[in-house]
C-alpha cells in the first residue's frame, strides 16, 4: 500500500479554524512530503495528534513546513504516542509561539511503522 493522505477537512467556528488530515503510512513507515489543500493565512496555535486504530509505531514524528520548507512546530510534534491523543503547542527553543503562516503547509511523517494510520488537527486563527 501506498502512504497517501487519506482526507483533509477544514472546520471553523468562533474564530478557530482547524484542518483534519487523516493519513496512512507506506510500507516503510513513511507519508512523503504533501501539501495541505487549505491555506492557513494566519497563525497556527496548536496540533492534535490521534494514532487511529490501526496505530502508528510509538515515537513517530509527523512534520509540517511552510511554503519556505521550514518547520512549524518548533520539534513539538517529536515523538508522538502510539495509545492517546496528544496536544502540543508551536515551540521557539521553549516558548510556546503562534507561528504566522500565508498560504499551505506541507505534511509528512516517519517512523510510523508499516500501513499504520492516524489524524493531525491543525489549528489556526485569522485576524481577518
Amino acid at each position: 500500500m501506498a502512504a497517501s493522505i487519506t482526507s483533509q477537512t477544514l472546520k471553523s467556528k468562533n474564530g478557530i479554524n482547524v484542518i483534519s488530515i487523516a493519513w496512512t503510512t507506506a510500507s516503510d513507515g513513511t507519508v512523503a512530503a504533501t501539501e495541505t489543500g487549505y491555506n492557513i493565512d494566519g497563525k497556527v496555535i496548536a496540533f492534535v495528534t490521534n494514532p487511529g486504530t490501526a496505530a502508528p509505531t510509538a515515537a513517530y514524528d509527523p512534520a509540517l513546513a511552510n511554503s519556505d520548507g521550514a518547520a512549524i512546530d518548533g520539534g513539538a510534534l517529536a515523538d508522538r504516542s502510539a495509545t492517546v491523543s496528544e496536544l502540543v503547542m508551536p515551540l521557539i527553543g521553549t516558548e510556546v509561539v503562534e507561528v504566522p503562516v500565508l498560504g499551505p503547509l506541507t505534511f509528512s511523517l516517519a517512523a510510523g511503522g508499516d500501513t499504520k494510520s492516524g489524524v493531525i488537527d491543525i489549528y489556526f486563527t485569522r485576524d481577518n
